[in-house]
C-alpha cells in the first residue's frame, strides 16, 4: 500500500467547517429563543404594570370610602350627642314644632326618617367598604401573581440569552481555531511545494546530464535515429480512476459527521475512503488532506482530484465537466456538486494524490 504524508488527525476535527456550520444553527435557535423570551418578558412586565395599577387604584378607593363611613359616623355621633344632651327634642326640635304638639310630631318623624335613611346610607357604605376591601385584596394579590411570574419571565430570558452568549463565544473560538488550520495549512503546503520545486529542478538537471553523457559516448550509427517516444498523456489513470469509481459507488449515502464508510460519510471521510480503495492513506481532516500530493491549478484539473471550499473546511474529488462528488452537511446524502455558483464563490485549491 503507497502511504502520500499520512498524518493522523483526531476524528472530532474531522470537519471544523461543519462544527462552525452547526455552532451557527444553535446560536440561531438560541437567539429565537432568546427573542421570545424577551418578547414574553415584555408581555409580563406590561401585565404586572397593569396589575400594580388596579391595585393602587382599588387602594385608592378603599381609602375614599373608609373616608366617607367616618363621616357619616361623625355626623350620626353628633346628632345621637345631641339629642341625649338636650332631650329627646332638644332645642332645635322645640324651635321647629313652636307651641304645636301636632308639629312637634311630624318634625320628630320627619328626624326619625332621617335617621333611618342615614342608617341605610351607613350600611351601604359600609357594604360598600367591604367590596372594596375585597377588591382590593384581589388587586394586592393579582399584583403579587404578577410579580412572581415577571420574575420567572426575567430569570428565563436571562438563562436563555447566556446560552445565546456562550454559542456565539464558542462560535468564535472555533473560527479562531479554522483561521489558524487555514494558515498552518497554506504555510506547510508552500513549504511541501517549494521542496518539491526543488527536487523536480534537481531531477532535470540530472536527468539532462545523463542524456548527455549517453549521446557523448554512443558511437555514430548510419542508421536513422529511432523515432522519439510521444509526450505522456495528461489524464489522470490508474489511482486517480479507482478513486472516483470509488466515490461515485458512494452516491446516495447519508452524511454522517465524523464518519469514513462504509455506509455513511463526513466530506474529508469520503474522499479518504474512495482513495483508500486504491491502496493511498490520507488524513480523515479536509485542511490536512490539502497538504498531501501536488498542488494543480484550477484550469489543470484532472479527475481524481481534491478540490477544496470554505477556508479548507469543505473536501470533494473532481470527476470531470466541471463536476465534483462530495458529502454536503448533515440532512443530505453523497452526492455531484458543479463547481460553478456557490463552490466556485468559495473554491481554495486542488490536490493531486496520482496520475
Amino acid at each position: 500500500m503507497t502511504s502520500v504524508g499520512f498524518v493522523a488527525a483526531p476524528v472530532a476535527h474531522a470537519d471544523i467547517a461543519q462544527q462552525i456550520r452547526s455552532s451557527q444553527a444553535k446560536l440561531a435557535q438560541l437567539n429565537r429563543q432568546a427573542e421570545a423570551a424577551a418578547e414574553r418578558y415584555d408581555a409580563g412586565r406590561e401585565v404586572l404594570a397593569t396589575a400594580q395599577f388596579n391595585a393602587a387604584q382599588a387602594k385608592a378607593a378603599l381609602v375614599k370610602e373608609s373616608a366617607a363611613l367616618a363621616g357619616m359616623r361623625r355626623q350620626i355621633g353628633a346628632v345621637a350627642a345631641s339629642a341625649y344632651i338636650n332631650g329627646t327634642a332638644g332645642p332645635t326640635l322645640r324651635l321647629m314644632a313652636g307651641n304645636s304638639p301636632g308639629l312637634l310630631l311630624d318634625q320628630i318623624g320627619t328626624l326619625d326618617h332621617i335617621s333611618k335613611v342615614q342608617d341605610r346610607v351607613l350600611g351601604a357604605l359600609a357594604t360598600a367598604r367591604h367590596r372594596e376591601a375585597a377588591v382590593a385584596g384581589d388587586a394586592r394579590r393579582a399584583a403579587s401573581d404578577a410579580a412572581a411570574a415577571f420574575a420567572a419571565l426575567a430569570a428565563s430570558k436571562a438563562q436563555v440569552v447566556s446560552a445565546a452568549v456562550q454559542a456565539q463565544q464558542v462560535l468564535k473560538a472555533l473560527e479562531v481555531t479554522q483561521q489558524q488550520l487555514v494558515a498552518a495549512a497554506r504555510s506547510a503546503a508552500e513549504r511541501r511545494a517549494a521542496v518539491a520545486a526543488a527536487a523536480d529542478l534537481a531531477a532535470q538537471s540530472h536527468a539532462a546530464a545523463a542524456a548527455s553523457a549517453s549521446f557523448i559516448a554512443q558511437p555514430v550509427s548510419p542508421e536513422p535515429a529511432p523515432a522519439t517516444a510521444p509526450p505522456p498523456h495528461h489524464y489522470s489513470g490508474g489511482a486517480a480512476q479507482v478513486a472516483v469509481s470509488a466515490a461515485r459507488d458512494q452516491l446516495g449515502k447519508p452524511y454522517e459527521y465524523g464518519a469514513a464508510g462504509p455506509n455513511s460519510f463526513d466530506c474529508s471521510g469520503l474522499t479518504m475512503y474512495a482513495y483508500s480503495q486504491a491502496g493511498i492513506s490520507i488524513p480523515h481532516h479536509a485542511a490536512d488532506q490539502y497538504n498531501q500530493g501536488r498542488h494543480v491549478a484550477r484550469s489543470d484539473l484532472q479527475p481524481g482530484d481534491l478540490v477544496f471550499f470554505d477556508n479548507l473546511g469543505h473536501v470533494g474529488i473532481y470527476v470531470g465537466s466541471g463536476q465534483f462528488i462530495h458529502a454536503p452537511h448533515s440532512g443530505t446524502d453523497v452526492q455531484y456538486g458543479s463547481m460553478a455558483g456557490y463552490w466556485e464563490q468559495h473554491y481554495d485549491g486542488a490536490v493531486r494524490l496520482a496520475g
